[in-house]
C-alpha cells in the first residue's frame, strides 16, 4: 500500500467537503452552474454561457448561518483552564500567532461546514529530556494544530487492550522552499505520516523524488519532556456527532445543495430578465419608402420624439410576459433553507408564540450543542496530551464550551409567582436563585453565598394577602 493511498471513506465525502466549503465560503461558485448547450462549442455559445455565469447572482444563505451558529455558540466565552505553563496558548496555540480561542472557532466552522475536522498536538524534536529554563528559554513548547477533513486522507485503528486505538493518520500538506533568488517561494507537496509501530509513536515526512515516487524525508520518535516515547498518537477527531474516526453528516452539507439549486435558479432568472427584459420595437404596413425616410432623417428608438408612421400603419413594443416559474423556485429553495435553521430573518410578518419559537429553536440547535460538547471533549484531551509533552500535571486543566443556546426569559407573570413562592417559603432560596440566573435577572458571576448576603439586608414585600 502506497502512502498517497486514500481511504474508502475519504473518497466518498471529498466531493461533498469540497461542495461545503465552496458554497459556506462564495468561492469557486461558477464551476456549479450548469452548461448551456455542452455540445455547442462555437464561440457564440462560449460567449453566451460566459454571460449566463457573470449575470448569475449568489446569495450566500449557508455562509450566513455558518457565521450565525459559531457566533451563537461563542456569544457565552468558553471556560479555558489552563495551568501557568500553558498560558501561552492564549495567545498562540499553533506557534504561527493563532490562539486557543480562534483555533476554536475555525473548528466549529470546520465541523459545522464538513462533519469533520482534527486536532493534533506535536512538540519539537528534542535530545532528551528537556529541562523548565529549556523550555522557557528556547521555546520548547507543545502546539496543537487544527487539521481540515480534506487534508486527513488515510487513517485506520487497531484494537489495544480492548480498547480502538488510532494507529495511523496521513496528512496532506505542504512545505515551503525558498528558491535560489532568496525570495520566489515554492510549495511542495508533503505527506506527514503519524504511525504507531510496535506500540511507539512515529513520525515520517514524505516528498516526491524526480521519479515522481513518494519517499520518506525524515523519520523521529516524539518524546514527552521526560524523554519517554509515546504509546499513542496524539491526534484527535472532531466530528458533528462524536469524537470517533468515523465520518460523521456534515450539518450544513444540506443547505449547501439547496443554496446551490438556489443559485442555478438565480443564472436561469437573471438570464431570463435580462432575455425577456428588452422591449422589442415592431411596425406593420411599413414600406420600402418609408423605411428609407426614416433612415435619412435619423429617426431611432428612444429618442424621446414623436415617431410618425403612415395612415393604417401601426407602430408598437412587444413585451414577454413576465417569467415567474423560475423566480417561485427561487423563493421554494428560499423557504426550504429557512426550514433548514437558515440564520436571516423571515419577513413574510408571521409571529410565533413564544413556546414554538423556543420549540422551533431547541430543534436547531441540538446539532450545534453535539458540536460544542465535541469541541469542549477534543481541546481538553489535547490539553492532556500538551502537559504531557511538557511534564506539566493539573487534573482542573480543559475546556468547557456552552451547549445552551436558547435564552430562556419570564413574563411579569412568571416572576410575580416565583417571588411569591419565595418569600411564602415554597421555594427554597436556591432553586429561586438558579431561576433568576436562568432567566438573566441576576448576575450569571454571582455566587448563592453572596446572593443570600444580599437577600439579609433588602426588605422583602408582603405577599401574605396574596
Amino acid at each position: 500500500m502506497a502512502i498517497d493511498f486514500e481511504h474508502p471513506e475519504y473518497k466518498a465525502n471529498i466531493d461533498r467537503w469540497k461542495l461545503c466549503e465552496d458554497i459556506c465560503t462564495a468561492r469557486n461558485v461558477e464551476k456549479y452552474l450548469i452548461t448551456l448547450n455542452p455540445d455547442d462549442q462555437s464561440p457564440e455559445n462560449r460567449t453566451r454561457n460566459k454571460q449566463y455565469e457573470e449575470r448569475a447572482v449568489f446569495y450566500p444563505v449557508t455562509g450566513h448561518t455558518l457565521a450565525g451558529l459559531t457566533g451563537l455558540m461563542f456569544s457565552k466565552d468558553p471556560t479555558i483552564t489552563l495551568p501557568a505553563q500553558l498560558e501561552y496558548m492564549l495567545e498562540d496555540v499553533d506557534g504561527s500567532g493563532v490562539s486557543i480561542y480562534q483555533q476554536m472557532q475555525d473548528a466549529t466552522r470546520e465541523v459545522q461546514k464538513k462533519g469533520r475536522c482534527g486536532l493534533y498536538v506535536s512538540y519539537p524534536k528534542t535530545e532528551g529530556p528537556v529541562s523548565r529554563a529549556q523550555m522557557e528559554q528556547g521555546g520548547f513548547v507543545a502546539t496543537m494544530h487544527q487539521i481540515t477533513a480534506e487534508q486527513v486522507i488515510n487513517w485506520r485503528t487497531e484494537k489495544v487492550g480492548g480498547k480502538q486505538t488510532l494507529s495511523l493518520v496521513v496528512i496532506s500538506e505542504t512545505a515551503e522552499e525558498v528558491q535560489p533568488d532568496g525570495y520566489e517561494i515554492k510549495e511542495i507537496p508533503q505527506l506527514r505520516e503519524l504511525a504507531l509501530e510496535g506500540g511507539v509513536f512515529i513520525v515520517r515526512e514524505w516528498q516526491k523524488d524526480r521519479n515522481d515516487k513518494w519517499v520518506p524525508i525524515s523519520e523521529h520518535m516524539p518524546t514527552d519532556s521526560a524523554g519517554r516515547t509515546w504509546s499513542e498518537i496524539p491526534f484527535i477527531f472532531i466530528g458533528a456527532t462524536s469524537t470517533s474516526p468515523s465520518v460523521d453528516e456534515p450539518p450544513l452539507y444540506p443547505m449547501a445543495e439547496i443554496n446551490k439549486a438556489h443559485y442555478r435558479n438565480s443564472a436561469d432568472y437573471e438570464d431570463s430578465v435580462w432575455y425577456v427584459g428588452q422591449a422589442q420595437p415592431w411596425a406593420s404596413g411599413l414600406n420600402q419608402t418609408h423605411i428609407d425616410l426614416m433612415k435619412k432623417y435619423n429617426m431611432y428608438v428612444g429618442s424621446r420624439n414623436l415617431m410618425s408612421v403612415p395612415e393604417g400603419q401601426t407602430f408598437a413594443f412587444a413585451s414577454a410576459p413576465p417569467n415567474t416559474m423560475v423566480k417561485e423556485a427561487m423563493a421554494d429553495k428560499l423557504e426550504m433553507m429557512i426550514g433548514m435553521g437558515a440564520r436571516f430573518i423571515q419577513g413574510n410578518g408571521q409571529v410565533k408564540t413564544a413556546t414554538e419559537a423556543e420549540g422551533d429553536a431547541q430543534a436547531q440547535y441540538s446539532g450545534l450543542a453535539m458540536v460544542s460538547a465535541n469541541i469542549s471533549e477534543a481541546y481538553t484531551m489535547a490539553l492532556g496530551w500538551a502537559m504531557q509533552y511538557m511534564g506539566v500535571m493539573d487534573d482542573g486543566a480543559g475546556v468547557e464550551t456552552t451547549t445552551d443556546f436558547v435564552s430562556p426569559s419570564a413574563t411579569a407573570e412568571d416572576i410575580n409567582a416565583m417571588v411569591a413562592g419565595f418569600i411564602q417559603g415554597a421555594i427554597p432560596v436556591g432553586d429561586y436563585f438558579r431561576w433568576l440566573k436562568k432567566v438573566d435577572l441576576t448576575d450569571s458571576e454571582k455566587t448563592l453565598e453572596e446572593f443570600s448576603a444580599e437577600l439579609s439586608t433588602t426588605e422583602m414585600p408582603d405577599f401574605s394577602d396574596g
